[in-house]
């Protein structure tokens, strides 16, 4: 383990000179340290090819252009990455690290989205990031190993029952902001979303497409053909959802 955190060394290349008893490193803090540029990054992962964790945060690493299997070739072992507070816009570059199960992306005001990749991504964090938006976080589901997320200090998260919301576009987080995600939670998230979410779509005159939900809650659930689909959802029901009864919750 070793942290250079900052230490205005800047150019790497000179510092990997020092280091270079130390190429089997498996820790690396680095910090504010003054890394302008993916070169200096990359520069990181050649000569110390065994990291599993890595923290790069407040630097200016700009890797909107960066190839990302050439990251990934650098970094073959690489567990967890800290790019919090990096003026990122895009973590692309980073989406084929092939072993990549954390990432903490705080900070980061302009970045919006997920892309694809992020093989076995388990745990993102992203408060203080730009999503704005439902559709934004719902893309999150596109990281199939995804179980735990924390995002705080967003325009969404101020909004009334957030972590419901989130879990109704989620719904297979585990943990959410440090929290457990409880059954009568999920539970919860899924009738908001039966309740509302659809029915919005259906209001826009929009198709239903949101193949992340795959509850099997008896509360929103019947044996049989959709009791409620034919005027409310068109017929157009998930297939996860092969059927769905909207109760008034008042009477419960």
């Amino acid at each position: 383990h070793l942290s250079l955190a900052c230490n205005r060394l800047g150019d790497f290349d000179c510092a990997t000179e020092i280091l270079q008893e130390y190429t089997t490193m498996t820790h690396l803090n680095l910090r504010e340290i003054g890394i302008r540029d993916m070169t200096c990054l990359l520069a990181v992962g050649r000569a110390f090819p065994s990291l599993v964790e890595l923290s790069v945060a407040n630097n200016q690493i700009a890797p909107e252009n960066a190839d990302p299997q050439k990251v990934a070739d650098f970094f073959p072992l690489l567990e967890l990455l800290d790019v919090s507070k990096c003026s990122l816009s895009s973590l692309e570059a980073f989406s084929q690290v092939p072993h990549l199960r954390h990432l903490i992306a705080d900070d980061n005001p302009k970045l919006a989205s997920i892309c694809n990749g992020f093989p076995e991504l388990e745990h993102i964090q992203l408060s203080s990031t730009a999503f704005s938006t439902w559709e934004q976080v719902a893309e999150l589901n596109e990281l199939s190993k995804l179980r735990r997320l924390r995002i705080t200090q967003c325009a969404l998260v101020r909004e009334g029952s957030a972590r419901l919301k989130i879990l109704a576009h989620i719904p297979k987080l585990e943990k959410l902001n440090g929290s457990s995600v409880t059954d009568s939670e999920r539970l919860d998230a899924a009738r908001w979303y039966v309740r509302n979410a659809l029915q919005d779509k259906q209001d826009a005159k929009e198709d239903v497409v949101c193949s992340h939900w795959t509850t099997t809650f008896p509360d929103i659930m019947e044996a049989g053909t959709a009791s409620y689909a034919s005027d409310v959802l068109d017929g157009r029901l998930l297939d996860s959802l092969v059927t769905v009864t909207i109760r008034s919750m008042v009477a419960n």
